[in-house]
């Protein structure tokens, strides 16, 4: 049986979806022959300043900060590599060398994968040092190249989503040998859906973490329209939101003001039902998040989101721009003027969904989970 541990962070929550959907394609794959443990770095060592830090500290910085932000982030991405890390990178591992070490030792893993850049330099670190024998991989979570990578170039392979990218991971330190072009791992396979031609627009809206800047105002222009489209409300665990929706359709129902849009609200939903709903939507409207801008290409449906995106958000806008269609709001009626405007036809979709295959790739959760085991049997070598 091979051992597999996995850190993640806290970050919004795409590092901790990457984990638990490697963690099941390698039961799924390789089922009584492997154990997985996931970690999260702050939150099972607990450091309530940091964790807040990584996670809402991030989501208000994006959120009342944006040009700071993206411009603090593209600096970093064209500065001078770091080889020592900075002030704020050595802030954020202070501690917790000793923290991951620990629980190595205990588990003794064949491998190790990092799903965020903090844990895999504290392994670089390690591995620096002598103290770390076991192989360690880390990847790229969006189609970028995220500042302070190049903090953890010791590590022994970083994957990443995309042939683009190779260049700037060898501009900062990587060698050719570390680095796996592997794609990005997705929840959701690949697949084109066939529409059927009468049915009526339906749009789903996931609300996501919040930091979907201006999301609620667009929502209630669209309601107010009232026009003849299906709208799904997903709001996750924010049961203001979720209640503050209701309110509104009761008030606009009560006063004969929404008779032809149809509305389903819904809270916190099982990745079953998402997926369910997701299948049932011709627009997904949400925060460009490489999760959720893949798996809505990877169902073959159109992403609408917003410009005022993180910088690395707007780095997979970019890459989607490429190939496919991508519809960014700035106005706060851009997405009831949108739907409006009857760009939305079955012509359209039919259209969509023959270019949109350029984006699908297969198998990218197995060629991760094989890498993975790859590394299990490089420690088993040595």
């Amino acid at each position: 049986m091979r051992k597999i541990l996995i850190f993640t962070v806290t970050a919004g929550n795409g590092h901790n979806i990457i984990a638990k959907t490697i963690r099941d394609c390698l039961y799924k794959e390789y089922k009584n022959d492997v154990d997985v443990k996931i970690v999260d770095m702050y939150l099972d060592y607990p450091s309530k300043f940091k964790s807040w830090l990584v996670d809402d500290g991030y989501k208000l910085s994006v959120k009342y900060a944006l040009p700071i932000y993206n411009a603090s982030f593209k600096k970093a991405q064209v500065e001078k590599p770091a080889r020592k890390n900075p002030p704020f990178i050595n802030y954020m591992i202070a501690g917790k060398h000793k923290q991951l070490m620990k629980t190595i030792i205990k588990y003794k893993p064949d491998a190790i994968f990092c799903t965020h850049f903090f844990p895999a330099i504290v392994l670089s670190e390690l591995k620096e040092k002598g103290l770390l024998k076991t192989p360690v991989a880390t990847m790229e979570t969006d189609f970028a190249y995220t500042p302070y990578f190049e903090c953890c170039t010791s590590v022994d392979k970083i994957f990443i989503p995309a042939e683009e990218y190779v260049e700037n991971f060898l501009n900062v330190g990587y060698t050719e040998k570390q680095i796996e072009v592997l794609g990005f791992p997705s929840k959701i396979d690949a697949q084109n859906l066939p529409r059927d031609r009468d049915k009526c627009l339906t749009l789903l809206i996931m609300s996501g973490s919040g930091a979907f800047m201006g999301l609620t105002t667009q929502v209630h222009h669209l309601l107010k329209a009232d026009l003849d489209v299906n709208i799904i409300l997903i709001n996750g665990k924010d049961e203001q939101k979720y209640k503050m929706y209701r309110r509104l359709i009761y008030k606009l129902k009560k006063n004969r003001k929404l008779k032809h849009t149809k509305v389903e609200v819904y809270g916190f939903v099982s990745d079953e039902k998402q997926l369910e709903l997701l299948k049932r939507a011709d627009c997904i409207v949400s925060k460009a998040g490489a999760n959720s801008a893949i798996e809505t290409i990877n169902l073959s449906k159109v992403l609408i989101t917003t410009k005022n995106l993180a910088e690395q958000e707007l780095s997979n806008v970019r890459y989607i721009k490429k190939y496919a269609d991508c519809f960014l709001l700035d106005k706060p009626t851009d997405l009831r003027d949108l739907v409006a405007s009857n760009i939305f036809n079955h012509t359209y979709f039919e259209n969509y969904i023959k270019n949109i295959k350029v984006l699908h790739k297969d198998n990218v959760n197995e060629s991760y989970t094989k890498a993975i085991m790859e590394l299990c049997e490089l420690n088993k070598k040595a």
